[in-house]
């Protein structure tokens, strides 16, 4: 798309990543990789958040999981959006 001057809707909304944003990122792709799944993805429990801590020693623990609850809130607000043709289907 791009290659044909289109530029995909998608980047237009792209955020602004900071380097101090990598060791939260990479903590919630490895903890979100871990979630269970039941009807919809479950949240990331506070007992993942506490092993990946342990495991892995985190700088600010009160920034972790602040910043962690806050990504993964926003990801199940994403993936349990109605999709367009989907309204009242079981």
């Amino acid at each position: 798309m791009e290659d044909q001057g289109l530029k995909p809707q998608a980047l237009n909304q792209k955020p602004t990543v900071y380097d101090w944003m990598q060791e939260y990122i990479i903590a919630f792709d490895i903890l979100s990789s871990r979630r269970s799944v039941g009807f919809a993805p479950n949240p990331i429990s506070m007992q993942d958040m506490l092993a990946y801590i342990q495991i892995y020693g985190v700088s600010d623990v009160d920034s972790f999981v602040k910043y962690i609850i806050t990504m993964d809130s926003t990801f199940l607000q994403h993936v349990t959006k109605e999709k367009p043709g989907t309204k009242g289907k079981t």
